[in-house]
């Protein structure tokens, strides 16, 4: 994993834990990994989601993109 990614996924899991996000709803524990965007197709409209996914137990949450813009956007 190159810097520039690990530091991607720390913005990410910062963002994340600023929203409330404090832990895997399934075990409960804090470590997590964040995989690269995804597209994800609906009917009305696609979307890019990053992948997040407990270390412990393997349990994953999409999170949508539009919601990791900068609160200034």
């Amino acid at each position: 994993m190159s810097e520039d990614e690990s530091g991607e996924m720390r913005d990410v899991l910062e963002h994340l834990q600023s929203k409330g996000f404090n832990g895997c709803l399934i075990c409960g524990q804090h470590l997590f990994g964040v995989g690269p965007p995804q597209e994800i197709v609906f009917a009305q409209q696609d979307t890019a989601v990053m992948p997040v996914m407990c270390v412990n137990c393997g349990h994953v949450i999409f999170v949508s993109v539009l919601h990791l813009r900068p609160e200034s956007v």
